[in-house]
């Protein structure tokens, strides 16, 4: 499916990943909406400028993604989503102050997976009623994570690992309403998530088989678009990692 013209919601936009797919959307010609909490309103109209509407939503908020959805959706038939809100948490089961903070967790769980899910489940939603273009009524990227596929974290590892367990059963659903669905798991990329983890947490993560060692968010967005536009990927989590794979951790 061609990606100008198109009309692309984007949860999670207004930084890291999700921005520079909005970027890219954009500048490939599609009418792209960003979903973000509503603090990060200013900040995406100075970036952007009026290349992309703005529709604040918590994704832990099932009614503030409904509302975006339906904004999108006023623009002209919603096509494409791509949901990038998402959290770092580096949650150990036996942490130095002992067991994990279930809240933790449950708050990770809410915005990485439950909110991948309504974003996902409203946009089909949406979608659904659409005209098939080059057969597709839809398509909905969701990022996961080299940290949910081979990962020691429990909280973070654990939400996105939940993230890709999804992408096959929610294509093989869609299918019948020419819905594709997606997963991308990305590595260790320079973005404002990575920024604020410390370098302890980032190195367990491990260290890519091939430079570089970190990758540019343009390069994720590269991959979402053709993700767009290949009709044949499809339930798919494709690992953006340069071969990196974390390494077992005893203790």
């Amino acid at each position: 499916m061609e990606v100008g013209n198109a009309i692309a919601l984007v949860t999670g936009g207004a930084s890291g990943l999700g921005r520079a797919a909005a970027h890219r959307l954009a500048a490939s010609g599609a009418r792209v909406v960003i979903a973000d909490l509503p603090d990060t309103q200013a900040h995406v109209e100075a970036e952007f400028g009026g290349r992309v509407e703005f529709a604040p939503a918590d994704v832990t908020d099932e009614s503030a993604i409904a509302a975006a959805v339906r904004a999108a959706s006023g623009l002209g038939p919603l096509r494409i989503l791509v949901a990038c809100a998402g959290i770092a948490d580096q949650g150990r089961l036996l942490g130095s102050r002992g067991p994990v903070d279930l809240r933790r967790v449950r708050h990770v769980m809410d915005v990485n997976f439950v909110g991948a899910v309504g974003a996902l489940a409203h946009a089909a939603d949406a979608m659904q009623h659409n005209e098939p273009l080059d057969g597709d009524r839809g398509v909905a990227v969701l990022v996961s994570s080299a940290a949910g596929l081979d990962s020691s974290s429990v909280s973070y590892g654990g939400s996105k690992a939940a993230v890709a367990g999804i992408a096959l059963a929610a294509a093989r659903e869609l299918a019948g309403r020419a819905i594709r669905v997606a997963a991308v798991a990305p590595g260790v990329f320079d973005t404002e998530m990575v920024a604020g983890m410390s370098t302890a947490a980032v190195e367990s993560l491990g260290r890519p088989a091939h430079p570089p060692r970190r990758g540019a968010a343009e390069e994720f967005a590269g991959l979402v678009q053709h993700i767009i536009e290949n009709p044949m990927i499809n339930g798919e989590v494709i690992r953006l990692d340069a071969a990196l794979r974390a390494p077992a951790r005893i203790r």
